[in-house]
């Protein structure tokens, strides 16, 4: 499981530093093969990418030790997860004029998957129990 676990993490890592080696380096290209929303902004694009990266690269590293570095993966989910709902929000109000609804909808399952496994990832790896605090006044929260 250890092994699966440290594979996600660093296929989903290498794909946020693609991610950002494309938009940050070849806008144009990305914007002609991948992400044809309208209009072409290359400084947008670049802004995407600069965000793309520091996840990739927490989660290179969290892949090394999981537990160790949760709260990474956790944020990495929390970003992949909020990209879902935009691109949910796309789906229903305005696909861009080159998709289709079977393509858009295409299209979020596979957005979609990175930001379930990681948030799947964190939980299994985070230990969410809930402890009491001690009642103010006690010194000893055994009593």
């Amino acid at each position: 499981m250890q092994m699966t676990v440290r594979a996600l993490l660093m296929i989903i890592g290498a794909a946020h530093i693609l991610t950002f080696i494309l938009t940050f380096f070849a806008p144009e290209w990305f914007f002609a093969n991948v992400g044809r929303f309208p209009p072409y902004n290359a400084h947008f694009l670049a802004d995407i990418g600069a965000f793309n990266a520091p996840l990739g690269v927490g989660l290179l590293i969290a892949a090394r030790d999981p537990q160790r570095y949760r709260l990474a993966i956790g944020l990495a989910a929390l970003g992949n997860l909020l990209h879902t709902i935009s691109h949910l929000r796309d789906i229903r109000f305005h696909l861009p004029p080159s998709m289709d609804l079977a393509a858009g909808i295409a299209q979020f399952v596979v957005i979609s998957a990175p930001g379930l496994v990681l948030l799947l990832i964190f939980l299994s790896v985070s230990d969410l129990k809930i402890q009491r605090l001690p009642r103010a006044g006690r010194r000893n929260p055994q009593e």
